[in-house]
């Protein structure tokens, strides 16, 4: 088995046939520091007989159950009120923030790699061992794309002796693939922020050592959001007309991963200030369909304790609860970050935060319950 990392991701591959499957096994990597370099391994194995048992997902949330359900009442609903509209309804958290095949993949095609290649070119050009860990990853893409094509589409369909039970084996693990490979691994990264998530609302200090599953979730969800994925669209479709619908999601896709691993990089190698805010007032904070925050709005509401930021990100984490995420130079006599944990019961402050929340917003708040 050849083995690679990517964002988060320990991939092993199998040399016979380069074809990768879903995670098998997930074992938290310790590193020495609890920074973003701390990993999620994930095993991928070329097991044929799980495939063929694998459901198909379709219902592709970009913002996930595990966020938006501490929002939710004691009927486990959330309350939801479109941007610019009074009116208010429910909904369960896994009935809402979804389209159905989403992340869905098609085969990933030389057209579709050589256009991200020329539009992130500092990225695939650069030799930084952290950037060729999600190269090589786009490389398996395209290879096994090419293999699923070639056996089930290409020249090499025509010479195999393949019964129609076979075919239908093999279609079936195509759509596994293209299905299901982009969900099972923001499947990962949902599962350890929920872990952050819960240490924290039950007041259990070694949240603190899992920052780097809250880091790593930040950076995924601003560039899964709804808008982003919107706005990258009609982007792309601008920069060459002639790309199919399927030429230009698959582009989408992977650029918001190739934009959360530069997003990762900046904080690897800045210093960071995290200020985790907890509100005591009798004012809760919202959320929306766009939740990551990144606004020079934030350092003027925080500008006594924001002083010399490069970039600031913010992202509610529950009614009580948001982070903040400054990135400072870092100097020769710094360490890795600054955290600092701190209590608001300014209704003032809280009403500011909300604003920049709501305006930084898609289509869609989430209010606290009634």
């Amino acid at each position: 088995q050849a083995g690679l990392t990517v964002f988060g991701f320990q991939v092993k591959v199998s040399n016979s046939c380069g074809f990768l499957t879903r995670a098998d096994d997930c074992k938290l990597v310790r590193s020495t520091c609890w920074k973003v370099s701390a990993r999620s391994r994930v095993y991928l194995m070329n097991r044929y007989d799980k495939l063929q048992n694998e459901d198909i997902k379709k219902k592709h949330h970009y913002l996930p159950v595990t966020y938006t359900k501490q929002w939710s009442d004691k009927d486990g609903k959330l309350l939801i009120q479109d941007k610019n509209k009074i009116k208010t309804y429910k909904s369960l958290p896994e009935n809402i923030f979804f389209e159905r095949n989403l992340n869905r993949l098609s085969l990933f095609k030389d057209k579709q790699k050589l256009f991200l290649q020329n539009l992130y070119q500092d990225f695939f050009q650069s030799n930084s061992k952290d950037f060729q860990q999600m190269k090589d990853f786009i490389e398996r893409l395209y290879n096994t794309s090419k293999l699923i094509e070639n056996c089930t589409e290409g020249e090499l369909s025509s010479f195999l002796p393949l019964e129609d039970r076979d075919k239908k084996e093999l279609d079936k693990i195509k759509q596994v693939f293209i299905q299901n490979l982009i969900e099972d691994q923001l499947s990962n990264v949902e599962s350890h922020y929920g872990e952050f998530i819960e240490l924290l609302l039950s007041n259990n200090p070694f949240y603190k050592e899992n920052f780097h599953f809250l880091i790593e979730f930040l950076a995924i969800q601003k560039f899964r959001s709804k808008s982003f994925l919107d706005e990258k669209n009609s982007f792309i479709k601008k920069l060459d007309k002639s790309l199919e619908e399927d030429d230009v999601k698959n582009i989408v896709i992977v650029s918001s991963f190739i934009e959360s691993e530069l997003l990762v990089d900046k904080f690897r190698k800045n210093y960071l200030i995290l200020q985790l805010i907890e509100n005591t007032s009798e004012e809760y904070f919202i959320s929306s369909d766009s939740p990551v925050v990144s606004s020079q709005e934030i350092l003027l509401i925080q500008h006594r304790l924001l002083e010399n930021i490069l970039e600031c990100y913010m992202l509610p984490l529950s009614l009580k609860h948001i982070i903040i995420v400054g990135l400072k130079e870092r100097t020769s006599d710094t360490g890795d970050a600054d955290f600092s944990y701190m209590k608001y019961s300014n209704i003032d402050f809280i009403k500011k935060i909300n604003n920049l929340i709501s305006l930084n917003s898609g289509d869609k708040l989430i209010l606290p319950p009634r």
